[in-house]
């Protein structure tokens, strides 16, 4: 995922699960968010997330376009 930020692309649409639960983190989507964000902070963020996935509001705070669908 990064590579292709670190060579100045504008947007990234991501099609997230939401629901890795990591022993140390409970929202580790947001970490990829996050890290993605801290990278390109001027990227066009666009998430795709499933309906039964457990979406938080730092996640969708994370994007520029957050859409659920089943």
């Amino acid at each position: 995922i990064y590579a292709p930020l670190e060579k100045g692309s504008e947007t990234l649409l991501l099609d997230l699960h939401c629901a890795i639960v990591l022993q140390y983190q409970d929202d580790s989507d947001w970490e990829l968010l996050a890290a993605v964000r801290k990278l390109c902070p001027n990227l066009l963020v666009g998430v795709a997330y499933d309906l039964h996935g457990n979406c938080t509001k730092t996640m969708v705070d994370c994007a520029d376009v957050s859409v659920a669908y089943k």
